[in-house]
């Protein structure tokens, strides 16, 4: 009995010591953001002085990802995380000068929800610079966002190049080795906070489409962390 308590405390000593790593990474990531924000406040005046919308408009849309990313909060409402992804697509769209579909749904109830920042950006990010949704005119990004009991399921799926059931299988075993940086640290980050029970999930077809879901814990009130 004695055993076990020690390694219960083992294990949430490990625990929280992963999540202080996570932050300091987040933290040294991080520079300065006064300068920053005066900086992209004189470009935008400027912008608006010689009369230059997109200018305003692509420094509006900087400024606002710079707020998230800096922001010591650990959660976002769903409303919050969606709005960071419109302002993304749109400074990749001045990246790409093209225009990029980008289709969200979620179930009215679960806009003042909360959940981890940023959960969603990497696997759009991947469907932009692998999934080749960029080299087809009838290329799209979609999110879907809805209740499954009580916990909520986040799908992203893309029409591009696709995957086969082999390397969707590949991708989820090299997930679990802790290889893959972006889908790993989504992975992690939900299991850290969340539970083992949680994590992501990846459905595809050669050619079609690939779908990556999240499955998290529907909550009302954000966590600890935030408080």
């Amino acid at each position: 009995m004695v055993d076990r308590i020690k390694e219960q405390i083992i294990d949430i000593r490990m625990h929280e010591k992963e999540k202080r790593v996570l932050a300091l990474r987040a933290l040294q990531a991080q520079i300065n953001p006064h300068f920053l924000y005066n900086s992209l406040n004189t470009i935008k005046w400027m912008g608006q002085m010689q009369g230059a919308e997109a200018v305003v408009d692509a420094v509006d849309a900087l400024s606002s990802i710079m707020q998230v990313n800096m922001s010591k909060k650990t959660y976002m409402t769903f409303q919050e995380e969606l709005d960071y992804l419109n302002k993304y697509i749109c400074m990749k769209e001045f990246q790409k000068a093209a225009r990029i579909k980008f289709v969200c749904k979620i179930e009215e109830e679960l806009r003042q929800c909360y959940i981890l920042k940023m959960l969603i950006q990497p696997i759009v990010e991947n469907s932009l610079k692998h999934g080749g949704v960029m080299e087809d005119k009838d290329g799209y990004i979609s999110i879907s966002i809805y209740a499954d009991g009580g916990d909520v399921v986040i799908d992203v799926e893309d029409n591009g190049r696709g995957l086969s059931e082999e390397e969707s299988r590949d991708i989820l075993a090299r997930l679990q080795k802790g290889d893959g940086i972006g889908l790993f640290n989504i992975q992690k980050r939900i299991q850290l906070y969340y539970g083992e029970e949680y994590g992501v999930s990846i459905t595809g077809e050669k050619g079609i489409f690939t779908c990556v879901s999240l499955r998290i814990p529907k909550r009302t009130q954000a966590g600890e962390e935030d408080d």
